[in-house]
């Protein structure tokens, strides 16, 4: 019986767990090492926060995604087979879980809190860049647009991996994110975040 909630601060210890990969890991649990499941809690939680907040805009149903999300992960053991980065795997869990919450709770507006973006999106290596301006022009795309995007240049996911993700075709993610670059670097001060090709359509 998995608990109600799947992992705590006490259990997430560094250990041995903490330097292996996510397929170990995955076999670990699968081997019945259920300690491999807090590292692998451990890794991905902030990053399961995030894209929860980002499709809830509120931070307490962003917590409550991260738990169902886990919850679902973990009674997939034993037996479950990684095919894919387990961001891949986990992005469409966590985007179910946030719209059943927004249907829950009948939220009207769409899109990100755009307070939330500079934190999310924030150049490190650019201190002097405007954020006001991105962040607008995010608020300001549609939702497909800017969900692609964010997939492709906060998450690091590929096209291929934002097709699976999102059950789209290559074909649409290459055409979303062209015609949503081609719109953010009409704006100069953007320009410097997209510059050019070099990975948006890898």
């Amino acid at each position: 019986m998995p608990p109600k909630k799947v992992a705590t601060t006490k259990s997430l210890t560094s250990g041995a767990h903490s330097s292996m990969s996510d397929e170990s890991l995955i076999q670990a649990m699968n081997d019945g090492e259920y300690q491999a499941f807090d590292a692998l809690y451990l890794r991905y939680r902030k990053w399961v926060v995030g894209v929860a907040y980002r499709l809830t805009r509120d931070q307490e149903s962003a917590e409550d995604v991260l738990q169902e999300t886990f919850l679902y992960f973990f009674n997939k053991f034993p037996g479950f087979e990684l095919i894919c980065r387990l961001k891949s795997f986990l992005y469409p869990v966590v985007r179910s879980f946030s719209l059943n919450i927004q249907r829950r709770q009948a939220k009207t507006e769409a899109g990100l809190d755009p307070d939330a973006l500079t934190e999310v999106c924030e150049p490190k290596d650019s201190p002097d860049f405007a954020m006001e301006d991105l962040d607008y022009a995010l608020a300001d795309l549609p939702q497909k647009q800017r969900e692609i995007l964010l997939l492709r240049f906060v998450d690091d996911f590929s096209l291929e991996e934002i097709s699976q993700s999102l059950d789209l075709p290559l074909s649409t993610v290459k055409t979303r994110l062209y015609s949503t670059l081609k719109a953010l670097r009409r704006n100069k001060r953007l320009h410097q975040l997209f510059p050019g090709k070099s990975r948006e359509y890898t």
